[in-house]
């Protein structure tokens, strides 16, 4: 994927789970999703069931779940037909983490809620992205919830070969989230 994207290194919030990533980027389960033309503009929308994450960030549970409760995800999308090259949408996933047997800290669940926003913009040699995240967790083993926000936007200029770019990565994470 690296020699796809604009920049080698991924924003914080698009990093994977092995690469200290806040954000479940793979699972497992069944995703259904489609587009819709309207007279306003293209709606594009999916929703996902899937397998949620292990006790640990980067476990992904591939072929069975550590919990009962799966992880559920919806995400809408909207092209306005009146701005070319636009597109704006919300996503919003819910799932129970189990806990950790081997950590005293983690002896309960978390519950844990995203909700997202995103912009792009292409037009001519230039691209705007812009992505917004915010990941609550509620601990059950302390009763502790945790906020943590992140986000960047990124300019980016096509010149023949060369594409040059700036991006302001920004985060605020709540300190003891276990």
């Amino acid at each position: 994927g690296k020699w796809l994207e604009t920049t080698i290194e991924r924003p914080f919030l698009a990093r994977f789970e092995d690469d200290a990533g806040i954000l479940p980027m793979h699972y497992q389960g069944v995703e259904i999703g489609g587009h819709a033309e309207l007279g306003l503009g293209r709606v594009e929308y999916a929703a996902i069931v899937s397998n949620g994450r292990g006790p640990v960030l980067d476990d992904r549970q591939r072929s069975s779940d550590a919990n009962e409760p799966k992880s559920y995800e919806a995400s809408v999308g909207f092209s306005p037909g009146i701005w070319e090259g636009l597109t704006v949408g919300a996503t919003a996933r819910v799932e129970e983490i189990p806990p950790d047997l081997l950590d005293p800290a983690r002896a309960a669940p978390l519950d844990e809620t995203i909700a997202s926003l995103f912009a792009e913009w292409s037009g001519g040699a230039w691209t705007v992205i812009a992505e917004f995240a915010s990941v609550d967790d509620e601990d059950r083993t302390s009763g502790a919830d945790f906020t943590h926000n992140t986000g960047y936007v990124q300019v980016a200029w096509a010149s023949g070969n060369w594409t040059p770019y700036l991006r302001f990565d920004s985060r605020s994470m709540d300190l003891g989230d276990p």
